[in-house]
C-alpha cells in the first residue's frame, strides 16, 4: 500500500517550540495545522499526477485515496491509496460495432475489446438490500449476445453457481489500480518532495500567524 508520511525536521521543530514557548499549545497547533495542509496538498498533487498518466476523472482517482490527519496530540499524518482495479468503463470507453474501445493511459493508443458489452449488475449490501453498478463485461461462455452493447445482466454478484438468482458467468473488464500508479517511484517521490516543501512553508506561516495573534 503506497503512502506518504509527513515529517518535520528536528531543527524546524526546535525552532517552532522555542518561538512559540510563550503560547499554550502553540507549537502543537502550528505543527498539526501545517501537517494537515501538507497532507491535503500531497493528495491534490497525487491525484493530478495520476490524472496525467490515466484517462480517469479526478473524482474517480480521489475516491481511492484516504487520509489520516494530525491533531494536537498526534503530530503526524499520512495519505495513502487502496482499492480494486478500476473498471474499464471509466477509461474513455466508446461503443463501437465490434464491442467497446478504451484508452487507459494518456500516452497509449486506444484498445478494442471485441464483444465487450456494458451491463448493470446488482450487488448485495451487508443489510441484504441491493444496489446497481455498471461495468464492461465479457461472457465467459459462448452463449448468445444481444449485439446491442447494453444489457441488463440482472444477477447478484457473489452468489454460488447454481443459485436460482445467479445469471451467466461474466468477466468484468478492469484496468490498473490507483494504488499501483501512485506507487510508481517517479510519482511517489515527486509528491513526497512537494509535500515536504509545503509543510516547511506552512510551518513558517502558521508560526507567524500565532505570534501575531498572541505575541
Amino acid at each position: 500500500m503506497p503512502s506518504i508520511s509527513i515529517e518535520i525536521s528536528q531543527q524546524d521543530l526546535t525552532d517552532v517550540v522555542n518561538m512559540l514557548s510563550g503560547i499554550k499549545d502553540g507549537a502543537a497547533t502550528a505543527i498539526y495545522r501545517s501537517v494537515n495542509k501538507g497532507l491535503s496538498h500531497a493528495q491534490t498533487q497525487a491525484v493530478k499526477a495520476i490524472g496525467q498518466e490515466l484517462t480517469l476523472k479526478a473524482a474517480r482517482i480521489k475516491k481511492d485515496f484516504s487520509m489520516r490527519k494530525a491533531s494536537k496530540s498526534v503530530l503526524s499524518g499520512a495519505v495513502w491509496a487502496t482499492g480494486q482495479p478500476v473498471g474499464l468503463l471509466n477509461f474513455s470507453a466508446n461503443k463501437v460495432k465490434a464491442g467497446y474501445s478504451v484508452k487507459v493511459k494518456k500516452r497509449s493508443s486506444r484498445t478494442l475489446l471485441k464483444h465487450a458489452f456494458k451491463a448493470k449488475t446488482r450487488k448485495l449490501r451487508n443489510d441484504g438490500s441491493a444496489y446497481e453498478t455498471e461495468h464492461l463485461w465479457w461472457r465467459s461462455y459462448d452463449g448468445p449476445r444481444s449485439g446491442t452493447g447494453t444489457e441488463n445482466v440482472g444477477y447478484f454478484a457473489g452468489l454460488p453457481a447454481g443459485h436460482p438468482m445467479k445469471g451467466p458467468e461474466l468477466e468484468r473488464l478492469t484496468g490498473p489500480r490507483i494504488e499501483d500508479i501512485f506507487g510508481q517511484d517517479d510519482i511517489l517521490s515527486d509528491v513526497q518532495d512537494k509535500a515536504s516543501a509545503k509543510i516547511t512553508e506552512n510551518l513558517g506561516k502558521e508560526t507567524y500567524n500565532l505570534l501575531r495573534r498572541f505575541g
